[in-house]
């Protein structure tokens, strides 16, 4: 067999196997078009990835002048136990007074009219004996939610996250 035949032998295996991949990933891309509508507020119904959220201004809902340490980011999925939600979020860094972050959160989620939690008087929750913490979730409907995680530390700069997610509008894994 000569050398250039061998090549070209090769440059078609390789295509077909290429072509064949390419096939398979189109295929089973769980964030293809799907045509089951948007719900009552406006969120599609299919798979939810990051990128969307990322489009809408929860994604992005830090106190002023946080400095962000480290951000999560996952897309809607079917996992082990049912479809996971998609989901974003930081962890952040404030020198801003705990009570300051919470009343804050409170306040712009009333303003945009989602479901504020009940507040323990104290507003705080002992935690492992060497800090305490406090722990905001917001709702709108069923599946769309806002978390926000505040840890107490005595003298140093508070430290607190988010998550806002979205869980599955009944599309079918």
């Amino acid at each position: 067999m000569t050398s250039t035949r061998w090549l070209s032998l090769r440059l078609i295996a390789l295509a077909t196997i290429l072509m064949a991949l390419g096939i398979v990933a189109v295929g089973c891309t769980p964030f293809r078009q799907c045509d089951l509508g948007n719900d009552s507020s406006g969120i599609p119904r299919c798979p939810i990835s990051t990128s969307y959220l990322d489009q809408r201004p929860m994604a992005y809902m830090a106190y002023p002048g946080s400095k962000v340490i480290s951000r999560q980011e996952a897309d809607e999925g079917v996992g082990f136990d049912g479809n996971s939600s998609a989901g974003v979020g930081s962890t952040l860094t404030i020198d801003a007074s705990p009570t300051a972050i919470r009343d804050w959160y409170v306040a712009k989620f009333q303003r945009i009219g989602w479901r504020i939690p009940p507040l323990d008087p104290s507003g705080w929750t002992s935690g492992n004996g060497t800090s305490d913490y406090l722990t905001l979730n917001f709702s709108r409907l069923p599946r769309e939610t806002f978390s926000v995680n505040i840890v107490l530390v005595t003298g140093q700069t508070t430290k607190y996250s988010y998550n806002y997610s979205i869980g599955s509008g009944g599309w079918r894994g």
